[in-house]
């Protein structure tokens, strides 16, 4: 009779299993169908005139002098250095770690 009950156990859990997986991959396909239509969404959109120029440097040559002013007034290149620094070093703190950080 034991033997009966742990072969019942085992089917009842292989079940359960069985339909975790199964949702399992249900949601990763909602998922992916969900990204899909967001991707097909976007490649829609037209891309705005000011990006048609072909180059970064066309683009930031339209910057305002205020705005270039303003930028090294509050000194925006050195925040931005800090700030990729800092993500640098969490980054490296958790290579190092093996992501256990």
């Amino acid at each position: 009779m034991d033997s009966f009950a742990d072969w019942l156990l085992g089917l009842v859990k292989s079940a359960f299993s069985a339909l975790w997986d199964f949702f399992t991959d249900l949601l990763i396909a909602l998922l992916d169908l969900g990204l899909s239509a967001i991707l097909g969404l976007l490649q829609l959109l037209p891309v705005p005139s000011f990006m048609q120029a072909g180059s970064l440097q066309a683009i930031i040559n339209q910057i305002s002098p205020d705005i270039w002013y303003f930028a090294s007034h509050f000194k925006l290149s050195e925040c931005l250095a800090m700030f990729g620094a800092a993500v640098g070093f969490r980054l490296a703190r958790k290579a190092l770690t093996l992501f256990q950080w």
